[in-house]
């Protein structure tokens, strides 16, 4: 058991980076969600309402996050933009302090979306809370959903294409760890895991949303996966697909670092 492929996505909903090894830090990888695009109430958007958002693409290049729309225009922002006034942004459940970023990206993104939106950053100060029912130990996350890690190996994803008319990539998904060598669903059972020297723990099962319905390379919708994923992974009325994990200490994980289940 070994790990396939590795991603990161600094702005959430947006375009995700493959990487060759990920520095696993407080909030999760290293870059994964620091940035996030909010609407006029300072709520948090994504591809749910707006799947153009998949378009979107992001790269870090010199120490900057780099936006680029049509694969025409761009534009830079630091990877740690300087701490401004801080203000409340929305995201779930969760208020947090964020701090905006870049009237230019402001207004690239305004232009592509078709709304009025803006680029905010998580300082290091803001601490957004892992869910309560899930902490061990103070844990937080970034401007993902609600844990730092999603964990799917290659398996599950072959298992489900087999009964796909039209096989989909594993970025319908947005794992950050992609294992390969196990089982389909295997990864359902695991509880406590080590990575390199990285431990995790599972959280729960990640319960889909209609982002796996968007293409992530054209922005269109349609009926699968989770048409077909409810006629067999549908768990209390969720479907079911990949497991939430939260690290419990700190360190490097590189494509090709063999897994050990250790519960």
């Amino acid at each position: 058991m070994t790990v396939a492929q590795l991603y990161i996505y600094p702005v959430k909903s947006c375009r995700g980076i493959s990487i060759l090894a990920g520095n696993v830090v407080e909030r999760g990888f290293q870059h994964d969600r620091r940035f996030m695009i909010v609407d006029e109430d300072n709520v948090f958007l994504t591809q749910r309402i707006h799947p153009r958002m998949a378009l979107i693409h992001t790269a870090i290049e010199c120490g900057s996050l780099v936006l680029s729309v049509n694969n025409a225009f761009s534009i830079s922002v630091p990877l740690s933009p300087k701490t401004q006034s801080l203000f409340p942004a929305t995201i779930w459940h969760n208020t947090v302090p964020a701090t905006l970023v870049s009237c230019e990206a402001d207004r690239l993104l305004n232009e592509f979306l078709g709304i009025r939106c803006r680029l905010v950053y998580m300082p290091d100060e803001s601490r957004r809370p892992v869910p309560p029912e899930f902490q061990h130990s103070g844990e937080v996350v970034s401007f993902a959903d609600g844990f730092p890690f999603l964990l799917i190996s290659q398996e599950s994803l072959n298992d489900l294409n087999n009964r796909l008319s039209n096989p989909l990539s594993i970025n319908r998904f947005r794992p950050n760890i992609v294992v390969k060598g196990v089982q389909p669903y295997a990864e359902d059972e695991w509880k406590t895991i080590e990575i390199g020297a990285v431990r995790f723990r599972s959280a729960k099962l990640c319960d889909r949303c209609s982002i796996t319905t968007v293409d992530q390379e054209t922005g269109n919708r349609s009926e699968e996966p989770l048409r077909t994923l409810a006629t067999f992974r549908n768990r209390g009325g969720k479907v079911m697909f990949g497991q939430n994990l939260i690290h419990e200490n700190m360190g490097r994980i590189n494509i090709g670092d063999e897994i050990t289940i250790l519960e």
